[in-house]
C-alpha cells in the first residue's frame, strides 16, 4: 500500500513539472506562443518571449543572463540554452568556484533551432537563421545561415530573395 501511495506521488510530481504554466512566470511574452509540456526554465523572469513562438518538449533554458527571443522562431525538443557559466579558467576553487559568470543570448526573428542544440551563454544568433540537429553553438550566427556541428560552423546560407518574400507574405509555421 505504501508502495502505491509512493508511485501516486511521484506521478502527480511528474504531472506537474511536466505541465508547469510558465506563462504567468515569463518578463515578457508575445501572442500565439507555444510553450509545450517538459519545458524547463530557470529565471524566467529575465526571459522575453516575442509573438508566435514556439518552444518544444524537454528544452531547458537558463536565462539567468537575460534572454530574448524574436518573432515566429522555433526551439525544437530537447535543446539546451544557457546565459550562464561556472568561473573555471581562473577561479579559486577545482574544478570551478561559487561564482557565475553571466552573458546573454539573443535569437532573432524566425529562426529555427533544430532537435538537442546547444547554445552556450553569449551567442546572438542572426534573423531566419537555422540551427542544425545537435550542433553546439558557441559563437554569433549570421541572419540567414544555416549552421551545424561541434562546434557549429556555417554549412550554407540561405536564399535571400525567397526569404524576404515569405517574410513578406507572413508565411509563418504555426
Amino acid at each position: 500500500m505504501i508502495n502505491i501511495l509512493k508511485s501516486l506521488k511521484w506521478n502527480l510530481y511528474n504531472w506537474q513539472k511536466q505541465h508547469h504554466n510558465w506563462s504567468a512566470e515569463i518578463f515578457s511574452i508575445g501572442s500565439n506562443c507555444r510553450l509545450a509540456p517538459g519545458l524547463q526554465i530557470a529565471h524566467p523572469d529575465k526571459l522575453s518571449i516575442a509573438d508566435g513562438v514556439i518552444i518544444e518538449t524537454g528544452t531547458i533554458i537558463n536565462a539567468s543572463g537575460g534572454m530574448k527571443i524574436g518573432n515566429h522562431t522555433v526551439i525544437s525538443s530537447y535543446c539546451s540554452i544557457w546565459t550562464s557559466n561556472h568561473r573555471f579558467y581562473d577561479g579559486e576553487k577545482l574544478p570551478f568556484d561559487d561564482t557565475s559568470l553571466i552573458d546573454g543570448v539573443s535569437i532573432a526573428d524566425c529562426v529555427w533551432i533544430g532537435h538537442r542544440a546547444m547554445v552556450v551563454p553569449g551567442v546572438n544568433i542572426g534573423e531566419g537563421a537555422v540551427v542544425g540537429m545537435g550542433a553546439v553553438v558557441t559563437k554569433d550566427v549570421p541572419p540567414l545561415a544555416i549552421v551545424g556541428g561541434n562546434p557549429a560552423r556555417v554549412i550554407k546560407m540561405r536564399d535571400t530573395d525567397h526569404y524576404s518574400y515569405l517574410k513578406r507574405e507572413k508565411a509563418f509555421y504555426r
